[in-house]
């Protein structure tokens, strides 16, 4: 019987290129603000919610292909995750001063947000790997590798951090400076690196079925 496997992940592809552009849009994060008083509106120039949407979009995409059950559940879990995420980048746009009950339920959603991260990538591994391709799995790896260093542990310790501060009634800053711009070139590398797996994973998925093709000739 014909595996169906790398059909299956070729249709990842656009996908996870929408994935890639969100993300993108949202690690860039150029504002102007429009205030009153204490109210106000906030454009992004580049907009997260345009972002979020885009990796919803994606994230939708890949849930509605036949995929192993743990996969399909973790990829509807991740959809769930990004449309709330989606509503939080439309909050972001209104400038007022926020309760604290939601400043938490937004740190704790930071939190579930750098873990879905590493849900992704893992689950993206488990679909290579299943399907026999095991150079993109690999690839996907360092990618799971990347975002846990560069992003979830230093994020990860900033929204535990505040919220710590907030339980304790103490006051938490932190002010990087000019030393902000220099960490941007590592901050895009796990991107990068997620572009160069789901290339990886379309020239196997295209060669594995050019060669189920040419046995099926044969």
């Amino acid at each position: 019987m014909e595996n169906k496997s790398p059909r299956v992940l070729s249709k990842f592809i656009t996908p996870l290129r929408l994935i890639f552009w969100g993300g993108l849009l949202c690690l860039f994060d150029f504002k102007f603000s429009q205030v009153s008083g204490r109210e106000g509106f906030q454009v992004d120039v580049l907009s997260d919610l345009v972002g979020m949407i885009l990796v919803v979009v994606g994230l939708s995409k890949i849930a509605m292909l036949p995929l192993p059950g743990r996969v399909a559940v973790g990829m509807k879990f991740l959809v769930g995750v990004g449309i709330v995420s989606a509503l939080a980048a439309a909050l972001d746009h209104f400038i007022f001063r926020r309760p604290d009950a939601l400043v938490a339920m937004l740190q704790l959603l930071g939190l579930v947000e750098l873990g879905s991260m590493m849900l992704f990538c893992g689950l993206m591994r488990s679909v290579c790997r299943d399907a026999g391709l095991s150079r993109p799995a690999g690839s996907w790896r360092t990618t799971l590798v990347l975002f846990g260093v560069i992003y979830v542990i230093p994020l990860g310790f900033l929204h535990g951090a505040v919220l710590v501060a907030m339980a304790t009634r103490t006051e938490f800053r932190i002010d990087l400076g000019p030393a902000v711009l220099l960490l941007l070139p590592v901050f895009f590398w796990p991107l990068v690196h997620l572009f160069i797996s789901t290339s990886r994973m379309a020239r196997a998925a295209g060669a594995s079925i050019g060669a189920s093709s040419a046995a099926v000739v044969q």
